[in-house]
C-alpha cells in the first residue's frame, strides 16, 4: 500500500517533470553566430585584398600604357606597395597595443570600414587612371599603389589579431582565420582572370579595379554592421591556462620506488659521462 501511494504521487504529473519528458529550453542564440557573420565581413575584406594584389600583376601592359612608366618603374612602384604594407602591419602593431590597453580612440570596427573605403578609392582612382588629366598619371599611379599598400598591411593585421581575439583559441580560431586566408586567395585568384576576360574583350583591365572598389565599398558597410570586436584577447582562455598551471602546480608528487628512481637516474649519469667525454674530446 504505501509503494502504491508513492507511485501515485510520482506519476500524479502524467510524467511531464521525467527527464525524458521535460521541456527544453530554447537556445539563447538562433541563427547565425555573431562571430559568424563577422567572420564573413572578414573574410570579404581579405578578398579586396587578395583582389587588388592579384590585379597588379596582369595590369602591368595597361599601366604601362597608361602611364608611360618603363617596367623598371612599375616595378619599384610594387616594391613601394609591398614595402608600405610591412609598414602598415607595424603601425596596427602600434594601435593594437594601444586597444589592449583602452588608449586608442578609434573603435576597431570604425577604423577599418574607414580604411576600407580609402582601398576602394585607391582601386577607383586606378580603373580611372586613363581619365586623369590634371595630374601626372605616374605620380598617381605611385602614389595609390603605396597607400593601397599600406591600407592592406593595416586590415589584414588587424582582421586577423581580431579574429584570433574573438574566437577561444585551438580548433575554432585556426577554423576561422583559415576562412579569412581562404578569401585573400580567393581574391587573388578571380582578379587575374577577370582582367584577362575584360581585355579578350577590349577593355582593358579598368573593370576589374572598378569591381574591387564596388566590393571595397559593401566591405565597409557591412564592418558597420558587424557586432563590435573585443579589444584585447579573451578572458576566459587565460584563466584556463592559470587555472590548468595551478592544478599542475598543486598535484601531488607521484613516489617513485627506489628501483624505479634508480632506473630513471642511470641514462642522466650515463648521458653525463658522453657528454664530459665528447667536451674533453673537443676542447681538451
Amino acid at each position: 500500500m504505501p509503494f502504491a501511494f508513492l507511485a501515485a504521487i510520482s506519476g500524479a504529473d502524467g510524467g511531464r517533470n521525467s527527464p525524458s519528458n521535460r521541456r527544453r529550453s530554447p537556445s539563447p542564440t538562433s541563427g547565425p553566430s555573431p562571430q559568424l557573420f563577422r567572420t564573413a565581413v572578414f573574410t570579404l575584406g581579405n578578398a579586396v585584398n587578395g583582389g587588388f594584389v592579384g590585379a597588379i600583376g596582369p595590369s602591368m601592359f595597361a599601366l604601362e600604357a597608361a602611364t608611360g612608366l618603363q617596367p623598371a618603374a612599375l616595378g619599384r612602384a610594387v616594391l613601394q606597395n609591398r614595402a608600405a604594407k610591412v609598414l602598415g602591419t607595424l603601425v596596427w602593431t602600434h594601435y593594437a597595443r594601444r586597444l589592449e590597453n583602452d588608449q586608442a580612440r578609434v573603435p576597431p570596427k570604425r577604423l577599418l570600414a574607414l580604411l576600407s573605403v580609402v582601398a576602394g578609392a585607391c582601386a577607383l582612382a586606378i580603373a580611372r587612371l586613363p581619365r586623369i588629366t590634371r595630374l601626372p598619371r605616374s605620380l598617381v599611379l605611385q602614389l595609390v599603389l603605396a597607400v593601397a599598400g599600406f591600407v592592406y598591411g593595416l586590415t589584414d593585421s588587424g582582421m586577423t589579431l581580431l579574429t584570433l581575439w574573438s574566437t577561444r583559441g585551438g580548433a575554432e580560431s585556426r577554423t576561422h582565420v583559415a576562412i579569412l586566408n581562404a578569401g585573400f586567395t580567393l581574391g587573388a585568384l578571380l582578379t587575374p582572370m577577370v582582367v584577362a576576360v575584360s581585355m579578350k574583350l577590349g577593355f582593358d583591365a579598368w573593370p576589374c579595379f572598378a569591381s574591387i572598389a564596388i566590393l571595397a565599398a559593401l566591405n565597409a558597410a557591412a564592418l558597420l554592421l558587424v557586432p563590435p570586436p573585443p579589444t584585447a584577447p579573451r578572458k576566459d582562455d587565460d584563466d584556463d591556462g592559470v587555472e590548468l598551471e595551478r592544478l599542475l602546480d598543486d598535484a601531488p608528487a607521484t613516489p617513485k620506488s627506489p628501483a624505479a628512481a634508480a632506473a630513471v637516474s642511470a641514462p642522466r649519469r650515463r648521458d653525463g659521462v658522453i657528454v664530459g667525454g665528447m667536451s674533453a674530446v673537443l676542447f681538451g
